[in-house]
């Protein structure tokens, strides 16, 4: 059940804890209940620390009005929201979970920003929003050298890798808790291939990939695996699904811009 205060969620989304001590694992849940979301500057503050959170807000219907709406909308990255009929303390964490996997698909935007949030390199957004692009690309063979010449300096993963990150994300947007042939399906890959994905750009299971929520876990984790120098958080990060070894977020360095 969820109380009345801010309290995360993580996988395995069983045990609710306040979010004090330590940060979130990926693909934690912060459940804020409307009466919290108020308090814009210390709930932002949470998120900066832990940007790979994700908010879920709780409302009833006579709590939303104009000014909490835009307030919820300050939020960074993608909300989700649960519209209560009840108290927040009988709300299950099935709900905010389903309701994390209801938003709509992030967008291009999505996703590039929360790489930059993380590595604080607008250069490495800017290839990626190219690379991510569902517009048809007619870059000539010198541009396309380019973008291979900035990838080799900022990071470990290529061209390629890149778009297979982002299948990643679509997938996990587009059959939350499917199969992995279905998961395989929808981005057009071979259910061997896909788990050969999972295993090299994110080190989890199957399992955890299918039953982790959301995206945005998907994109630290390939951040952290892949060696990219991230920005410090304020606090120690926790345990992670992770491999052990690889759960530390590297203190910050300077990132070719």
């Amino acid at each position: 059940m969820i109380g009345s205060s801010v309290v995360v969620l993580e996988p395995p989304y069983t045990d609710p804890r306040p979010w004090i001590g330590r940060l979130p694992m990926p693909g934690a849940v912060a459940v804020v209940p409307a009466d919290a979301i108020r308090q814009l500057d210390r709930v932002t503050e949470l998120f900066d620390q832990s940007p790979w959170v994700i908010p879920c807000v709780l409302l009833t219907p006579a709590a939303v009005s104009p000014a909490l709406l835009q307030t919820v909308w300050a939020l960074p990255c993608q909300p989700a929201f649960v519209i209560l009929t009840g108290s927040a303390s009988q709300v299950p964490a099935a709900m905010v979970l389903n309701a994390v996997a209801t938003r709509a698909a992030p967008t291009v935007a999505h996703l590039v920003a929360q790489v930059v949030t993380r590595t604080e390199s607008i250069t490495l957004g800017q290839t990626l929003s190219g690379i991510w692009s569902d517009q048809p690309s007619r870059q000539t063979a010198e541009a396309d050298r380019t973008v291979r010449y900035r990838l080799r300096r900022l990071g470990a993963l290529g061209h390629h890798d890149w778009l297979r990150v982002r299948k990643l994300v679509q997938a996990k947007v587009g059959g939350w808790n499917a199969s992995v042939e279905r998961q395989a399906h929808l981005v057009g890959a071979e259910a061997r291939t896909f788990r050969a994905w999972v295993a090299r750009y994110l080190g989890c299971s199957m399992r955890s990939f299918r039953m982790t929520a959301g995206w945005e876990w998907i994109i630290e984790t390939t951040l952290r695996r892949g060696g990219f120098p991230l920005v410090e958080t304020a606090l120690e990060p926790s345990r992670s699904i992770l491999p052990s070894g690889r759960a530390r977020v590297p203190r910050r360095h300077t990132v070719p811009a």
